[in-house]
């Protein structure tokens, strides 16, 4: 006749959750296998500022002059739709799932190096890329003789809060 497990000899197993942070500690038995006490355990936070617990609201900064006309180099260019590269797609006047560009500049203020993006809608027919002379893109062209490509040097131009936008016209 088997006797009923009394759960005297276990085995402690610890798991490790969102980066260490909550550890689940589980008590296995050892001789039936019964899985029990289990208990979730905030840790301290390692290395990282993150902190759930202490947390607020910033204000967007921009590290560029304020009102200013600067040069930037186009370092990267992405292709792929407005909701792929714009955050706040509510306040986006258009289709947010049509083609777009981001360009992805380089600013030097100083010898600083800043980066920033911009998006560019077009539409695409038959392997063509369409963009009309009143979007922002056919601005584009017709400042800068043609569409954007990585290395190109074009004009940013920035508001009083010190964002910016390549300058179109």
């Amino acid at each position: 006749m088997q006797q009923a497990c009394k759960h005297e000899n276990t085995v402690k197993v610890e798991q490790e959750f969102l980066n260490s942070l909550i550890t689940e500690e589980t008590h296995i038995c050892c001789f039936c296998g019964a899985e029990f006490a289990k208990s979730k355990k905030q840790t301290e936070m390692k290395k990282m500022g993150y902190n759930p617990q202490k947390s607020m609201l910033g204000e967007d900064k921009s590290l560029l002059p304020k009102d200013t006309i600067l040069e930037a180099e186009i370092g990267q260019i992405n292709d792929g739709t407005v909701k792929d590269f714009v955050k706040n797609t509510d306040k986006w006047q258009g289709d947010i799932k049509g083609p777009a560009i981001n360009v992805v500049l380089e600013v030097k203020n100083g010898e600083e190096k800043i980066e920033m993006s911009q998006v560019f809608t077009y539409t695409e027919e038959n392997g063509t890329t369409i963009y009309t002379p009143k979007s922002n893109l056919g601005k584009y062209v017709k400042k800068y003789g043609g569409l954007p490509v990585v290395g190109q040097k074009v004009k940013i131009i920035t508001n009083s809060d010190g964002f910016g936008k390549v300058k179109l016209e």
